[in-house]
């Protein structure tokens, strides 16, 4: 295939034979002037089209076919300021065996983008297991989406409690229907809705600029479904923030689950050494609350010794059940 710039060449070269053929001298040379500033024009507008046409093209948008997490990994790795996803889960970040080995390449482009830029934001909304969202979200998969969800969940826990680094990523989880996926970094993101039976690598994606008007719509959709008074921290799924007052008040994070409309609350003796002494001398007069939104909330407990009903969640929540001490939260007491 011929290519543009030889079009060009031949095009002006014959256009000077030609007028030159006929008037041979007298106008020789204002034709060549003439061709020549024509030429360079022809060329420079070229020059900017060929340059140009594609970048409004892009910036606009384009559809493609899916996405691959590689795709994904090497853009958050180049990203200089900010990183945002709105997803179900992300399956780098799960046991499933097909994207196993993209877990480390997936963890590294963070790392790679947070070290290289101090003021990259992170942040990453994933679907609540809890929420009638999610439920609604299994039935239309043949894959365990709110297993998916917890392995997510536990993988971010484990990496901001791990490495300094890793502690910039802030993760919420929310509990509407998500309207679609989206993955951003900096003035780039790719959405696409969520098919049935289908996960999001599957389907038709759409890449377009934060600067376009959906790119505009896009951000303000993610900044309303952040601040949504349901949406809750990575921090409030895995830990329940207690306050144990006896002679004197501490407060302490316990991993806790919900079993049947019933909290309970797992205590390590190493993990959770002074919540465990307190809770385990039987001291008269102990107290304990909830601490939920500043408010303190005092609670009914006792410690239970049948933690069969709830191994098989605390498996699945935190991967594995290492529970010494159970003590059940009952409702709140009234005042």
């Amino acid at each position: 295939m011929m290519k543009p710039w030889y079009l060009l060449a031949g095009m002006a070269l014959a256009g000077i034979a030609v007028l030159a053929w006929a008037n041979p001298v007298r106008n020789l040379e204002a034709i060549a002037v003439n061709v020549g500033t024509g030429l360079v024009g022809t060329a420079l507008a070229f020059l900017l089209l060929n340059y140009y046409l594609p970048r409004i093209s892009n910036a606009y948008g384009k559809r493609t076919e899916g996405i691959t997490y590689s795709a994904i990994a090497a853009n958050i790795a180049r990203s200089r300021y900010r990183v945002r996803i709105l997803s179900t889960f992300v399956y780098p970040l799960t046991s499933h065996s097909d994207y196993r080995e993209l877990h480390d390449e997936f963890v590294n482009a963070l790392a790679t983008a947070l070290r290289a830029n101090g003021r990259l934001e992170v942040r990453i909304l994933i679907l609540d297991p809890a929420s009638d969202a999610a439920k609604q979200r299994s039935e239309e998969r043949d894959d365990d989406v709110i297993r998916r969800i917890r392995e997510n969940l536990l993988a971010f826990h484990r990496l901001r409690s791990g490495q300094e680094v890793f502690r910039r990523i802030d993760v919420k989880l929310f509990d509407r229907l998500p309207p679609l996926s989206m993955f951003e970094w900096d003035d780039r993101a790719s959405m696409s809705f969520y098919p049935r039976n289908k996960a999001i690598t599957e389907t038709s994606r759409f890449d377009f600029s934060t600067s376009t008007p959906l790119g505009t719509f896009m951000d303000d959709t993610f900044d309303d479904v952040w601040t949504d008074e349901k949406t809750r921290a990575l921090d409030d799924y895995i830990f329940l923030h207690l306050r144990f007052r006896h002679f004197s008040t501490v407060d302490h994070r316990a991993y806790y689950v919900e079993v049947d409309g019933r909290t309970w609350v797992l205590l390590n003796r190493e993990r959770d050494a002074t919540a465990c002494a307190v809770v385990s001398g039987h001291a008269p007069g102990l107290e304990i609350s909830m601490v939920r939104d500043e408010q303190v909330v005092p609670c009914a407990y006792a410690v239970r010794d049948d933690t069969a009903p709830l191994r098989h969640a605390a498996k699945q929540k935190y991967g594995a059940f290492d529970a010494d001490l159970v003590v059940e939260i009952d409702r709140p007491v009234a005042s």
